[in-house]
């Protein structure tokens, strides 16, 4: 029995198909039986080429109901807690940007939402596995009184290929008040 350590496959798409093994290609070895130096597989195997994806998500447990630039007790976000999950099937390793809104909707629309940090992280994420990061002391920027989302964006600066772009941003749960 031999067993192979390494199998480089090319990306094929998704198929169906089945796993052809033949020894022997060359007729190096004089045999009584040539007809036997081929077998297929008793199952068919789908094939998948290899995706990244990486999916955002933000926590609101622990912030506060209501925030106002310049206030010495309520002027700053602290310890926020993000996530980036490998949604993929394979391996994901970059270094990517996190960058932080404030919106008056769930939708992120970088150009009227109001970036309020970013930061650059270092993954490693296996199929499946999630990265926690904090925002730690974001200050609060002056804006219009009112509620506001929260919206993630990860890999905003499209540095991995992705096969879904649509769930790299993603809003909390419930909204922070802005307060003039």
């Amino acid at each position: 029995a031999y067993k192979f350590s390494k199998l480089v496959v090319p990306d094929l798409g998704v198929i169906t198909c089945y796993l052809i093994a033949d020894v022997d290609v060359t007729d190096a070895m004089t045999e009584s039986n040539e007809s036997n130096n081929t077998a297929v597989s008793a199952s068919s195997v789908e094939w998948q080429e290899t995706h990244h994806d990486l999916a955002a998500a933000i926590s609101m447990r622990g912030l506060p109901s209501w925030v106002r630039n310049g206030d010495p007790d309520n002027g700053v976000l602290n310890k926020i807690l993000v996530t980036a999950t490998n949604n993929g099937n394979t391996l994901t390793i970059a270094t990517i940007t996190l960058n932080l809104y404030a919106s008056t909707d769930q939708t992120l629309d970088a150009g009227t939402d109001t970036k309020l940090d970013g930061m650059s992280v270092t993954v490693k994420l296996k199929t499946g596995k999630t990265g926690k990061f904090k925002f730690i002391n974001v200050d609060i920027p002056a804006l219009p009184a009112g509620d506001y989302y929260l919206i993630l964006q990860v890999d905003a600066d499209d540095v991995v290929t992705e096969s879904n772009e649509a769930n790299n941003a993603a809003a909390g749960a419930t909204t922070v008040e802005w307060r003039a």
